[in-house]
């Protein structure tokens, strides 16, 4: 477990390894600064998906798959594996590293805080 706390914090110290799961998606897509009409958020699809078909004229008989996270590794299950990775940071890291994220945590609309605080009251049992 006590590499992931080097890991965390050689980010929040700015190295910047080559996977994007460390990297604040703002950093690396400007959906502002191009002219989209539509962004749809994988985690919203079902409603999203067919609020978009509507608006280009279509209904939603037309949607090829109705199924919302049908990959296995996205499906929701147990946080306990995120509870135990990051049961070895540190307070004041897990708190740098929510800021780090917060523009993400806001635009995706993610409580992140209250993971992070859910980390901080599991680490204490």
């Amino acid at each position: 477990k006590q590499w992931y706390q080097r890991r965390v914090r050689g980010v929040m110290d700015g190295f910047r390894p080559g996977s994007a799961h460390w990297r604040p998606a703002i950093n690396m897509c400007t959906p502002c600064g191009m002219n989209y009409e539509y962004i749809i958020k994988s985690e919203d699809y079902t409603c999203e998906f067919d609020h978009f078909l509507r608006a280009v004229g279509h209904t939603s008989e037309d949607r090829v798959d109705k199924r919302v996270n049908f990959n296995p590794v996205r499906a929701p299950k147990d946080r306990t594996d995120v509870y135990k990775f990051y049961a070895s940071v540190s307070d004041d890291l897990l708190d740098s590293l929510y800021d780090y994220f917060r523009s993400d945590c806001d635009l995706f609309q993610y409580d992140c805080k209250e993971l992070i605080e859910t980390v901080k009251l599991q680490k204490q049992r």
